[in-house]
């Protein structure tokens, strides 16, 4: 004998691509654009990142070198 599914269960499977309603969308251009400016400051702020350790690594090889 086959064992019935309860309706939570049944509601609780994920929807497929399919049956989702075509109207909602997710990302707006300025969505988008969010996401790109948020893109570019994070490589500056790597960059910066790395700018400041090589400046201290430097400074601190001069520190030796000199005294």
């Amino acid at each position: 004998m086959s064992k019935k599914r309860s309706n939570k269960q049944r509601k609780s499977k994920p929807q497929s691509p399919k049956n989702r309603p075509a109207a909602v969308h997710r990302y707006s251009a300025e969505d988008e654009e969010k996401k790109d400016n948020r893109k570019k400051l994070k490589i500056k702020g790597i960059i910066a990142l790395v700018v400041a350790a090589l400046v201290g690594g430097i400074g601190l090889l001069v520190n030796f070198l000199v005294f």
